[in-house]
């Protein structure tokens, strides 16, 4: 017993070296910190306009902006690079938070150690790290609200239920797409309480606390219409639809004839994709975010076959996309790398992105309608409800298909927070491939009862 706890302990020590040999060389081949164009309105958030008027001065989620004000406000002007450690660190320390939740899910040791390294040596996983963007503590988080729900689940630790509730309140607020994984966790607990009666109680309590939180969403939400004229969290969505229609040539049937005019008189350039952008934030600032929403809404209800249509064509074409972080120096442009860094910093980049870039847009969506095989799967086997298998394929579900008609493009980029299902499910899938064959005394043994 003690050599093999001494095994074990190698084996992890050897994976997170691993990790951390890749993610030094990662880090330090890459000029950080890194922007795009979204960093800025994070950057300018004010904390006083956030507490006087209950919304972000930028339009944006304040969960970011709110995180970032409050380290300016502890280290003064260098504060981005201390926001960079912060998440380098939060992103090391979720490793151990997820080797912790395949253990829990009776995953094989050895099948644990791949997974990991797989994931934590993924430059579509530490390459948002050094970037000011949200989705580094996206997948932080995610990872955490994974921990603390799974053992929940098979633990019935109520701390952790409601541990898994304040994280997702954050997440929430960090980025409006959460919302959807709130209302699977409220979900989940309100049939909890169906389907276990000896836990309706404790189960009500946290219902009760999700409430209180939906509550401050809601007014939050309210705030930020008065102020922006969009029911919402941030005011993406009025010109995300706007571009869609732009695109698509929706538009064109918009019964504002002066909006009509004022998107064609953008479509004479050479440069289409800066022309769209052009005419849908120009349109924005004239027509307002009100008009502009309630313009999209009506025309994509109208032409709602063909939405449903154009948006399947672009998944197909989308499926080939790997996922990858705007900070790796391989993204879109060079100039992210660090010319000054040693060569031998650059080679372990490079072996980075060859053996760890691996994980398409495809194999995300496939796992997540396959997650929804292995749930009916065994719920009919178990005849009860296999909680962290609806959990999966829920969650996965909605941040990869569902984004495709949220969103108007940048779609890796939004559904990033998938990774951490993703991997979680292929090592559920290889697991249960490597015991199906076992007798029945060594499957109890070697696979773990998902409750």
């Amino acid at each position: 017993m003690k050599r093999r706890w001494k095994n074990k302990n190698i084996l992890y020590v050897a994976s997170f070296l691993l990790i951390l040999i890749f993610r030094i060389g990662h880090y330090a081949s890459q000029k950080i910190p890194y922007f795009t164009s979204d960093s800025r309105g994070y950057m300018n958030v004010d904390l006083r306009y956030l507490f006087t008027h209950f919304v972000s001065n930028e339009g944006q989620a304040p969960g970011y902006g709110f995180f970032l004000a409050i380290v300016r406000i502890l280290v003064g002007t260098n504060y981005l690079n201390v926001v960079v450690a912060i998440q380098i660190l939060l992103s090391f320390l979720s490793l151990f938070a997820l080797a912790y939740t395949m253990n829990l899910l009776g995953i094989n040791l050895l099948l644990q150690q791949v997974l990991l390294v797989f994931y934590g040596a993924n430059p579509a996983i530490c390459g948002w790290d050094g970037c000011i963007l949200t989705e580094s503590l996206s997948l932080s988080c995610t990872v955490l609200f994974l921990f603390f729900i799974i053992r929940y689940i098979i633990e019935n630790n109520r701390w952790d239920a409601i541990r898994g509730g304040v994280i997702v309140f954050y997440m929430v607020f960090l980025r409006p797409q959460f919302l959807y994984v709130f209302a699977a966790l409220l979900l989940f607990f309100l049939l909890k309480s169906i389907f276990e009666e000896s836990k309706t109680r404790q189960n009500f309590k946290i219902v009760l606390l999700m409430a209180c939180q939906t509550i401050l969403i809601l007014l939050y939400c309210g705030n930020f219409k008065a102020a922006y004229g969009v029911f919402s969290l941030s005011d993406a969505m009025p010109r995300q639809n706007l571009k869609i229609c732009i695109d698509r040539g929706y538009y064109k049937e918009f019964d504002n004839p002066k909006l009509v005019k004022w998107i064609e008189d953008f479509q004479r350039g050479e440069n289409v994709y800066e022309e769209t952008w052009g005419a849908t934030m120009s349109a924005i600032s004239e027509f307002g975010n009100e008009e502009i929403s309630r313009q999209t809404k009506k025309c994509i209800r109208v032409h709602l076959s063909d939405y449903i249509k154009d948006t399947l064509d672009i998944i197909v074409d989308d499926t080939t996309t790997t996922f990858l972080g705007y900070g790796s120096a391989s993204y879109k442009l060079y100039e992210n790398i660090n010319a000054e860094a040693p060569g031998v910093v650059h080679k372990i980049d490079r072996l980075q992105l060859a053996l760890f870039n691996n994980v398409t847009v495809g194999q995300a969506l496939a796992a997540s309608l396959l997650e929804g095989f292995a749930m009916v799967y065994v719920w009919v086997k178990r005849k009860r409800p296999p909680w962290i298998h609806m959990a999966l394929f829920s969650i996965s579900m909605c941040t990869t298909w569902l984004t495709y008609f949220l969103t108007c493009f940048e779609y890796m980029r939004t559904m990033i927070s998938v990774l951490p299902y993703f991997y979680i499910m292929v090592g559920l899938f290889m697991q249960w491939v490597c015991t199906v064959s076992l007798p029945e005394r060594e499957k109890k043994e070697n696979f773990h009862d998902l409750r």
